[in-house]
């Protein structure tokens, strides 16, 4: 069978890698940046991705032969792992191997096996150590060196995952017949997995009981990815679309802690009963998770608009459903907080569980808004958590290897004629080759979520007590000192002050010149589990900054009673002064700070019309591009008078100014 233009010919890559000195399959670093550029389609290719999720549906092999096939492959090559592997456009999972490899996943972005996908050829890597975008293979405690590895191909010809051989000795010889049985293998493996494809696939389903919601008797999320799945293949050839309608109700877990889990399995069951009973001829339900039901719906396709108008009226008949009359439980009435959200095949997606997921965002946000419970897919959202799941494997191998970088930005005190007294201390994490960096704003949430801030937050702290030992060593430093921002989760450790005062004590920096800056967020989200850690911080002789004040929600109470020395305005009020309805916030919150007898910080500062409205106010500093953009260490400049050699190192005055 012809393959998809997205597959090239194998040949001419053969032949550019004999004439680079390379053997044919051996890869080096550039080579597989080569392959990546060449193939940049094919990971995300929703024909390949449909085509996996068809035999992932279909194949019901006993783990004993997969274990039996890994297990004569690894014996009989001599290598210290053989396994399969199976790709979507995210996660690679192992389906077979060693027992207790199973559970594996990795990013696909950070797995050698993509490059065998997207060039659809045996592909080996002689040292895996070698390629810091790869991530670490370990087997039975030992890193993993030599890589060989052949996709697996379906009838229709697309390579939806990869049989691999791996190594711990470094550029471990493939001979070529080792690597010819090796593309057998890779045959065999598809064969045993597409063994319905070409026969009554009904015959080799697990009975629809295995995979029944145990309280509601509907469908499980497995056999209706199987049943959406068939549904979107079937009806591209008759010009119907194919919905998708989650039904998200909120807040289940009150409801199991108020009554019990019998009352709210009793919910699920009554609100199933009525989904049940307004379901139409040719519709699917089924309950994939505690609070999600998921209606199927087929709907004839008039290319104008039609299908979209039609599915989103009956998401509002569903509605209407649940909300229509409150349910009984444990002798209480409840009105449940529902949202439906609304996928399409074809046109959202084609690959049934990027439908499905779709589907579940767009109702869990719809189910919390308080008027139009309808939701849609927001591309731009999706487009976001893909980029962000991309930048897990790279950022946690930049947290392992130290590759960031701190800039300072000036800080100014306006009393004294613009002198530069401190400055903030801001971490940046590079990239190579010229590419664009990402910013903080980026990858800073992404940190928090991986429990990677603490590294972070503690290599910043360091290289700031360092570099401000070195200021302060210089002519005219002595006085000068940095703010340091504190994540959510470095204040959840009771440890934090000690560690900081220990660094501080190592570096030789006095703990009264590094402010710890702490956003009111934080104490909005963390409330009286941060408040013993602030209190040390105090304690041990850091002067608290409080950041970004007036952007949140914390108790004025709260905040008074805290220890903090700097109160630091949040900079969408500075840039709405002198004339705009933030300079009333900025007044009085100067105000508040001179009555708490804090001093106070602008920040955004750019104008000249910025700078004299914070000094009518009383303003004790400023912060902002008027003085400069954060910028390396050795570009600082600090003493007096020193807001013309910031401009001057920066191309001359700010653009606001001009």
């Amino acid at each position: 069978m012809t393959q998809p233009s997205i597959y090239r010919s194998q040949t001419a890559q053969r032949e550019r890698d004999r004439q680079g000195g390379l053997a044919w399959g051996g890869r080096s670093v550039a080579a597989l940046d080569e392959i990546r550029e060449l193939y940049c389609d094919v990971v995300e290719c929703e024909e390949r991705l449909r085509a996996l999720q068809r035999v992932v549906a279909i194949d019901n092999t006993p783990p004993s032969v997969w274990r039996t096939l890994t297990d004569g492959l690894r014996t009989s090559l001599d290598v210290s792992a053989a396994r399969v592997h199976l790709l979507d456009d995210t996660q690679q999972r192992v389906k077979a191997g060693l027992a207790d490899e199973l559970s594996g996943m990795t990013p696909v972005e950070s797995s050698a096996c993509q490059y065998a996908i997207r060039q659809n050829d045996i592909l080996v890597i002689g040292d895996l150590t070698a390629c810091d975008e790869l991530e670490p293979v370990i087997v039975g405690g030992e890193t993993m060196r030599s890589y060989a590895g052949a996709p697996l191909v379906t009838t229709d010809g697309h390579a939806i995952g990869v049989v691999c051989l791996l190594d711990a000795r470094d550029h471990r010889e493939f001979s070529n017949a080792e690597l010819e049985l090796l593309k057998i293998m890779a045959r065999v493996v598809v064969s045993i997995m597409e063994e319905g494809t070409q026969a009554d696939t009904d015959r080799h389903k697990p009975p629809a009981t295995l995979d029944r919601d145990p309280v509601t008797g509907l469908l499980g999320r497995q056999e209706l990815l199987g049943r959406l799945h068939q549904l979107v293949d079937a009806d591209q050839a008759v010009r119907r679309v194919v919905g998708v309608l989650a039904v998200h109700v909120r807040r289940m877990d009150r409801i199991t802690h108020a009554h019990g889990w019998a009352a709210a399995n009793q919910l699920r069951w009554d609100i199933s009963e009525r989904l049940r009973a307004g379901l139409g001829n040719e519709e699917v339900l089924g309950h994939t998770d505690d609070r999600t039901f998921v209606v199927i719906t087929p709907v004839d396709s008039d290319g104008d608009g039609g299908a979209d108008h039609w599915l989103n009226v009956r998401a509002r008949d569903l509605l209407a459903l649940i909300r229509g009359e409150a349910f009984a439980v444990g002798g209480d009435r409840v009105q449940p907080e529902v949202g439906v959200g609304v996928a399409i095949a074809p046109r959202d997606s084609e690959y049934a569980p990027n439908l499905m997921a779709m589907a579940d965002e767009a109702a869990a946000e719809a189910a919390s808004r308080y008027l139009d419970r309808i939701g849609n897919p927001n591309y731009d959202d999706i487009a976001s958590k893909r980029r962000l799941l991309a930048l897990e494997g790279p950022l946690r191998r930049a947290v392992a290897r130290g590759d960031f970088c701190v800039h300072y930005q000036p800080i100014v005190d306006l009393s004294r004629d613009g002198r530069v007294v401190g400055a903030e201390a801001l971490v940046r994490w590079p990239q190579p080759d010229g590419e664009e960096p990402i910013g903080p704003d980026v990858f800073i949430p992404l940190a928090e979520e991986l429990g990677l801030m603490d590294a972070i937050g503690r290599y910043v702290f360091e290289t700031s007590c360092r570099q401000l030992r070195h200021w302060q060593s210089q002519p005219g430093g002595s006085g000068l000192w940095v703010s340091v921002n504190v994540s959510p989760s470095q204040l959840s450790d009771p440890n934090l002050a000690s560690r900081f005062a220990e660094i501080a004590r190592e570096e030789r920096v006095s703990p009264a010149d590094l402010k710890l800056e702490i956003t009111e967020g934080v104490i909005d989200e963390r409330g009286g589990t941060a408040t013993p850690v602030i209190h040390e911080l105090a304690r041990v002789g850091f002067p608290l900054a409080l950041d970004d004040f007036g952007t949140g929600h914390s108790s004025l109470a709260r905040v008074i009673s805290l220890p903090f020395q700097l109160l630091k305005v949040d900079r969408s009020f500075v840039w709405d002064s002198p004339n705009g309805a933030g300079a009333g916030v900025v007044s009085s919150l100067s105000q508040l700070a001179g009555y708490l007898q804090l001093a106070s910080l602008g920040e955004g500062v750019e104008t000249k019309e910025h700078e004299a409205f914070l000094c009518r106010c009383g303003y004790t500093y400023a912060q902002g591009y008027r003085y400069g953009k954060p910028i390396p260490a050795h570009e600082f400049a600090f003493g007096t008078n020193n807001l013309l050699a910031f401009q001057h190192r920066q191309g001359g005055s700010p653009t606001s100014d001009v």
